[in-house]
């Protein structure tokens, strides 16, 4: 792309962020709410080189960076002269989150600076329910689930050859929160 960063050419959209709230309650002489709040999703960044040789008499940085960011808030909030029961769920999974970027075979990179591959992933997961409430009769329940399943790679395929006139770094790293 003479020169130019790719970045602004296959930039993806959005910010990464789901969520879901559900609150419910009431009052009188009895008091039955279930609210439920749930989130699944999956997250996927990929980049593949395939090409046969890739030359720059500066620095060469590939890289895939992965985030997503997912909650759930649940609330059961009533009040009854005889009885109050409420069972909150909150429910935030991401059941697949994938960043890799991988060399095909083959594949000549030379750099006249610094050459660094690098896959990034940071991905949070959280989940909170709350059920509150009284009478005479009260029964409240609070359930909470958050999960994250991630896979963070960089893959450098047979016979490549890969020269840095500075630094040459290949590099993969993930974070995550998952807090309820």
């Amino acid at each position: 792309s003479n020169g130019n960063s790719l970045t602004s050419r296959y930039a993806g959209s959005g910010d990464g962020k789901s969520s879901a709230v559900a609150v419910g309650g009431t009052g009188g002489g009895i008091d039955v709410t279930i609210p439920t709040a749930q989130v699944v999703g999956t997250s996927s960044v990929t980049v593949a080189v395939n090409a046969a040789s890739i030359a720059a008499g500066g620095k060469v940085t590939i890289s895939a960076s992965g985030n997503s960011e997912a909650s759930t808030y649940a609330n059961t909030t009533g009040g009854a002269v005889l009885a109050s029961v409420g069972k909150a769920q909150a429910t935030t999974k991401i059941t697949s989150a994938i960043t890799s970027v991988t060399l095909g075979a083959d594949v000549v990179i030379t750099a006249g600076a610094d050459l660094a591959i690098t896959a990034l992933s940071d991905h949070t997961a959280k989940a909170a329910a709350y059920s509150f409430g009284g009478g005479i009769i009260g029964a409240k329940i609070v359930q909470t689930t958050a999960r994250v399943t991630y896979t963070t790679t960089v893959t450098v395929g047979l016979r490549n050859h890969l020269t840095a006139a500075g630094a040459l770094s290949i590099h993969a790293s993930s974070d995550g929160l998952v807090r309820t």
